[in-house]
C-alpha cells in the first residue's frame, strides 16, 4: 500500500507553504516556465521541491483495514466542491453513482478528492456522496480527513476537469504511479487549444498544461472518438516521443430520465406561467450560453424568421457563460423576450426533460463539441433534432438528424424553414436512430475501457474505430 503519513509541525507548514506558492504560479504560464527553469537549473532544489510536495514518505504497506481486491479511485475533487448539475459535473456526478453501483469487475470503487493546501487525495465523505448534489450533508472537507491508501496495482481515475488541481497534485500522482498504480484521466475536449477565441483569457495555455501533466501517466479516456482523434493529433504534435506508450480509449455518455413520470403533452406548474410557451411551435437550445455554441447566430436566425411571419418561439435553457456579456444582455432586453424567446438559466432535469417532450425539435448549432449532450438526452424523448454538421454531431447522431451549413443568419434561418417543411411533410430525419445510452449502459462502457487499458501490454490510442 502507499500512504501519505502525517508530517510533523514543521513540515506541514513548509507543504502548506509550497503549495500555496504553486497554487499561484501554477495559473499563470510565463511565471511557472520561469520556475520550472530555475528549479532545473538548481537541481538537488529541485529535488527538495519535490520531496516536499510529494511527502517524501512513500512506503508500501498492507493494513489489514483496506477492502480486499484492487481499488478504482474515482477523483471527483471539483464535484465536491460545487453544484453537479450542469455541464461536465453533471456528468461527472452521473458516471460516480453509476460506476459506484456497477464499479468494474474485481475493483473496488473509492470516490476521492484533494485540496490546493496539501499534497494527497481523499475519501469523499460517503453521506456526501449519495445525499442529492451533495446537500444536506455538509462539505467533504469538513471533519476527519481519510488518506487514500493505494495497492500496487489499484486504478486511478481523474473523472473530473480540473486543471489547476492537476498541475498542483501531479508530483504526488507521479509517485503513486512509481509505486504501481495505473493513472487514467477522462478527456472531454480540446476546445481551449483549438477555439482559444472563444474561450477566456488563459485557459488555452492552462489546459496544454493540464494535458501535458496528464502524458506523465498511462493514458486517457475521451468522451467520444472525434475526442480521441483530436488528442491523438495533438500527442503526435505536441508529444511525439509519448505516442508509443500513452493509451487513448473512449466511450459515449449516457441520459437517463427514466425516473420520470410520463407528461402526455403537458406542462408543469414551474413552465406553465409562462403562458405564451406553448401557444406556438418552438424550437428549443440547451447549454451553457457561451461563444461557441452558436447561440448568438441562433438568436439572428429567429429575428429573419419573425421578419419573414414566421410565428416560431425559441426556447435557451443555460446559464450564462463566459464572454458573452453583450449577448445575454441583448436577450434579456429583446422585445420578444417573453413571447416568442424565452431564457430558463436554471431548470432542474425533471423539467428540463418537459421540454424535450414538448419542443417541436433541439436545435445544436454549436461551432464545436466534446460529446454534444443534449442530442442524446432529446432523442431520448423523441424530439427531432437540427444539428450542425460536424464530425462529432454525426457520430453522437448516428446521422439521425437534420444537418445545416453555413455561419450566417440567414443560411440558420433558410435550413430551419427547410426543416419545418420537412417536418409538415412527415419526412424529417427522426431521432429513432440516434444510438443512445443509459448512463448505466456508458458506466460499464467506461469499465471495459478501464479494463481494457489496465491490462499490461495493450496498444496505445484503442477504442479509436469502436467503443472499447
Amino acid at each position: 500500500m502507499v500512504e501519505m503519513q502525517d508530517a510533523s509541525n514543521i513540515s506541514e507548514w513548509l507543504d502548506l507553504a509550497l503549495f500555496r506558492l504553486a497554487r499561484h504560479v501554477m495559473v499563470r504560464p510565463t511565471e511557472k516556465r520561469m520556475a520550472l527553469r530555475l528549479l532545473d537549473k538548481v537541481p538537488f532544489l529541485k529535488k527538495w521541491v519535490k520531496a516536499r510536495v510529494v511527502g517524501n514518505n512513500v512506503t508500501l504497506k498492507d493494513p489489514r483495514d483496506v477492502p480486499c481486491g484492487r481499488n478504482l479511485f474515482i477523483d471527483v475533487s471539483r464535484l465536491a466542491g460545487e453544484d453537479g448539475n450542469t455541464g461536465i459535473p453533471r456528468v461527472t456526478r452521473s458516471v460516480l453513482f453509476s460506476l459506484m453501483e456497477d464499479p468494474p469487475e474485481g475493483l473496488n470503487a473509492v470516490p476521492v478528492f484533494a485540496t490546493r493546501k496539501r499534497p494527497g487525495y481523499f475519501v469523499l465523505n460517503s453521506q456526501f456522496v449519495y445525499s442529492e448534489k451533495g446537500k444536506g450533508a455538509g462539505h467533504p472537507n469538513k471533519g476527519h480527513k481519510s488518506p487514500i491508501l493505494f495497492r500496487r496495482d489499484d486504478i486511478f481515475l481523474c473523472l473530473d476537469y480540473n486543471p489547476l488541481l492537476m498541475n498542483i497534485q501531479q508530483y504526488y500522482l507521479s509517485a503513486i504511479q512509481k509505486a504501481g498504480v495505473k493513472i487514467f484521466t477522462v478527456v472531454h475536449d480540446l476546445i481551449p487549444i483549438r477555439m482559444p477565441e472563444k474561450c477566456p483569457p488563459g485557459l488555452r495555455e492552462m489546459h496544454e498544461d493540464w494535458l501535458r501533466a496528464i502524458l506523465r501517466f498511462n493514458g486517457a479516456i475521451c468522451v467520444s472518438g472525434t475526442v480521441a482523434e483530436d488528442l491523438r493529433q495533438w500527442v503526435l504534435e505536441e508529444a511525439p516521443e509519448r505516442e508509443a506508450r500513452f493509451q487513448i480509449g473512449w466511450f459515449h455518455l449516457g441520459a437517463d430520465f427514466e425516473r420520470f413520470p410520463p407528461l402526455n403533452g403537458s406542462v408543469s406548474k414551474e413552465l406553465s406561467c409562462k403562458k405564451d410557451l406553448t401557444v406556438r411551435p418552438f424550437i428549443l437550445m440547451v447549454g451553457t450560453v457561451e461563444g461557441r455554441k452558436g447561440y448568438s447566430q441562433a438568436l439572428e436566425a429567429f429575428e429573419v424568421l419573425w421578419g419573414r411571419g414566421e410565428d416560431v418561439t425559441l426556447v435557451i435553457v443555460g446559464k450564462e457563460g463566459w464572454l458573452v456579456q453583450e449577448l445575454a444582455k441583448r436577450i434579456r432586453s429583446h422585445p420578444e423576450l417573453g413571447e416568442r424567446l424565452f431564457w430558463f438559466e436554471d431548470l432542474d432535469d425533471d423539467r428540463l426533460y418537459e421540454l424535450y417532450c414538448i419542443c417541436r425539435a433541439l436545435l445544436m448549432a454549436s461551432e464545436s463539441e466534446g460529446f454534444g449532450l443534449p442530442l442524446v438526452e432529446a432523442a431520448r424523448a423523441k424530439a427531432p433534432l437540427i444539428a450542425r454538421d460536424l464530425p462529432i454531431m454525426r457520430e453522437v447522431t448516428g446521422g439521425s438528424a437534420f444537418f445545416f451549413k453555413g455561419e450566417t443568419a440567414v443560411e440558420l434561418a433558410d435550413s430551419i424553414e427547410k426543416w419545418f417543411d420537412l417536418f409538415y411533410k412527415g419526412v424529417h430525419p427522426k431521432p429513432d436512430g440516434v444510438p443512445w445510452r443509459s448512463w448505466a449502459q456508458s458506466s460499464r462502457q467506461l469499465s471495459e475501457v478501464i479494463s481494457r487499458m489496465g491490462k499490461k501490454g495493450k496498444d496505445p490510442f484503442s477504442g479509436l474505430k469502436e467503443p472499447l
